[in-house]
């Protein structure tokens, strides 16, 4: 089951991506609009194509609209 957001945030995702050859992996950001949460497997997809499993993700800061007040 895949859902798509009407109106997707902005966000800088914290991951840790594991290395495919050896133990360990490493933290990376990603940056970009979240459009679809994916249940099988359960993760998020951004805008940029990155698929990043929920178990993975450490930090997720959203990027709040701005008001002509601010």
């Amino acid at each position: 089951l895949k859902r798509r957001l009407a109106d997707p945030p902005a966000v800088r995702i914290c991951c840790f991506v594991p290395d495919l050859r050896k133990a360990g992996g490493s933290y990376c950001d990603f940056e970009g609009y979240v459009v679809r949460f994916e249940q099988l497997p359960l993760g998020l997809r951004l805008s940029t194509g990155d698929f990043l499993p929920l178990d993975d993700i450490v930090e997720i800061e959203i990027e709040t609209k701005k008001t002509e007040e601010d």
